[in-house]
């Protein structure tokens, strides 16, 4: 019997199956199982969002590709398609990086294996070329971050000078956390689903694509990323990547459980997708995480969830009625001046409150005190802030006030919740 008919017999006996679980039952590497699903059987089976697959026919199988979400004609919609209109105009959005240049020294190394792939992914820092690179980029460390990329882009460009050369654009990218108590430890990989390289998608569509971050966000959607925070096995995603986007120059095939170095990417001359694992360093902070999905599925949220909210009134440009705070008995954790704790009663008193000021004038105490108080009055708070940083030094003083957490971190990366 060959392999494609013991496969079939597998998912029709269980159907909805992963291709790592087909290949243990059968006794075989799973890239064999990958290869033949989204091949030779590609036509008699389906696979589902979460990177399951059923025998074609099945009733109620959740269909890979994901119904758009309906725009809405609303405020919110609005400055929504505004922002992602931003985006699209934004060329500072992804990574990229010189694939050679006459120095010598690249912003970018090629990494035996895709520490994903890896049993042990730290074991990739043991190369001594990759660790001489992670050592130079430290020396940077308030400028320069660490990404690793996965399948990597060649991307042609020809600048008005004259100059011609090749763009190093991987198409995932996947961040690292650092150790802010110990500068010299080596960075771990986030345990947290990839980005969509957008500089990437820009130049494998068409540069002059006016609706390159819908692009992003349907592929996002097809990937699955959207649905789930659980990372999918690196090899089906790679085949995901590779059948839905079939059209896209791949010179490659992708298989990360056995990536390619041979010739190295400075020498090769020819545009299109390859087969190799990079280890970039970039500008921090080079994309917003999930922003772009955010705003999509913003748009499709009607006004009667948020019309009588602060929130809608905002949006509708009606004006506030500020309310005299209430001479309330406060919490004062902390110490506070005036002014602060002027801004604290307002806080506590009004639909929205805006305080402003130069760094170090006590705004992270403000907010501080205004969460410790709205928990103390039996209030839930969602506090959230463009600078993941300012989340993380917020929550950690509000912690640190009391026995036992008073902000809870969600698994999601979203911004902490307030806990009664």
């Amino acid at each position: 019997m060959s392999v494609n008919q013991r496969i079939l017999e597998v998912l029709q006996a269980k159907p909805g199956q992963k291709a790592r679980d087909i290949a243990v039952q059968l006794g075989v590497d799973r890239t064999v199982v990958n290869s033949a699903l989204h091949g030779s059987l590609r036509d008699l089976v389906v696979q589902d969002k979460s990177y399951r697959w059923w025998p074609r026919g099945t009733a109620n199988v959740e269909r890979r590709k994901p119904e758009q979400p309906t725009k809405l004609d609303t405020p919110l919609a609005k400055l929504c398609r505004y922002y992602l209109d931003c985006l699209n105009h934004d060329d500072q959005g992804g990574v990229n990086v010189f694939a050679s240049n006459a120095y010598g020294s690249l912003d970018y190394v090629e990494l035996p294996s895709m520490p994903l792939a890896m049993p042990n992914p730290d074991s990739v820092f043991e190369d001594e070329t990759v660790r001489r690179f992670v050592n130079r980029t430290r020396q940077d460390r308030n400028r320069l971050t660490l990404v690793l990329g996965y399948p990597t882009c060649l991307t042609h460009l020809r600048a008005r000078s004259g100059w011609e050369g090749f763009m190093v654009e991987p198409i995932l990218l996947f961040g690292f956390e650092e150790d802010p108590e110990n500068r010299y430890a080596l960075p771990k990989l986030a345990d947290e689903l990839p980005q969509v390289n957008f500089k990437a998608i820009r130049n494998l569509t068409s540069p002059d694509n006016p609706s390159i971050v819908e692009e992003v966000v349907q592929l996002v959607e097809e990937l699955g990323f959207a649905d789930t925070t659980e990372m999918p096995d690196l090899d089906e995603m790679s085949s995901r990547l590779r059948a839905i986007r079939s059209e896209w120059n791949w010179r490659e095939e992708p298989d990360p459980l056995s990536v390619t170095q041979a010739p190295p990417l400075a020498g090769i001359h020819q545009p299109g997708i390859y087969n190799r694992a990079v280890l970039l360093a970039t500008e921090r902070s080079p994309y917003t995480k999930g922003l772009e999905t955010e705003l999509s599925m913003l748009q499709s949220v009607p006004e009667e969830q948020y019309r009588a909210t602060a929130l809608g009134a905002w949006l509708r440009g009606e004006a506030f009625e500020a309310h005299t705070p209430d001479a309330r008995p406060l919490l004062e954790v902390l110490p506070l001046n005036s002014e602060q704790r002027q801004a604290l009663l307002q806080g506590l008193s009004n639909p929205l409150t805006v305080i402003t000021g130069p760094p170090g004038t006590g705004k992270s105490q403000v907010v501080t005190s205004l969460l410790i108080n709205a928990g103390w009055l039996g209030k839930t708070v969602l506090f959230a802030s463009k600078n993941n940083k300012a989340v993380d030094v917020v929550e950690t003083r509000v912690n640190s006030l009391g026995p036992r957490p008073v902000l809870c971190q969600s698994s999601l990366e979203m911004s902490p919740c307030l806990t009664r």
